[in-house]
């Protein structure tokens, strides 16, 4: 995987968004890597922990560089239907819980955001 780092141990997976220097925005290639990291994930997964690399942005959203490329609102509708399908089959997986966040330390850094899925 080119813009993923993934592990998966005791239960616990974790997808790391690895796009520092774009503020980890998600591109083609970043989405179809989440949905193969996800297709991955096994039965014994029980929490999925979804980050972001660098100490600048968990995720900027979709990457500008390549909306700028776009012909149209057809081709940015696409993209934007494109990472909502992604999110829901996060969202449809295995795990019972799924956390999200950055690297950087922040003055509440001993919690962490959660959300039941």
């Amino acid at each position: 995987m080119r813009d993923l780092l993934f592990e998966a141990h005791d239960g616990v997976a974790t997808i790391s968004i690895n796009r520092p220097h774009a503020r980890n925005a998600l591109a083609h290639q970043t989405m179809a890597e989440l949905d193969e990291a996800i297709a991955t994930l096994s039965g014994d997964v029980r929490v999925l922990v979804l980050r972001g690399s660098g100490d600048k942005a968990f995720c900027a959203g979709g990457d500008l560089k390549e909306l700028e490329h776009m012909r149209g609102a057809a081709d940015a509708a696409a993209m934007a239907h494109r990472m909502r399908a992604t999110r829901w089959e996060a969202e449809r997986s295995s795990p019972s819980r799924a956390i999200s966040g950055s690297q950087r330390p922040t003055p509440d850094s001993d919690s962490l955001r959660s959300a039941s899925v």
